[in-house]
């Protein structure tokens, strides 16, 4: 913007509005649950093919086989 305006809406604005990310996350584990079922098949099977699908696999696969757990 002109003048070196920096707008700050997400702190002054956004700070009272409900975290919606956190909503995002329940629904994709709703749905990736919903889809092993339909399929007949694992969780991890369905993350493993989200993961392909996208070109991930190897970034998991080495992950897994360092041990590195996504939570810390």
């Amino acid at each position: 913007m002109r003048g070196g305006l920096q707008p700050d809406l997400l702190n002054d604005a956004g700070w009272w509005q409900t975290r919606l990310w956190i909503y995002a996350v329940y629904a994709a584990v709703i749905y990736s649950r919903a889809a092993a079922a339909r399929r007949s098949t694992t969780l991890e099977q369905v993350a493993h093919d989200l993961a392909a699908r996208h070109g991930l696999v190897e970034d998991v696969e080495v992950r897994v086989r360092s041990g590195d757990s996504i939570r810390r």
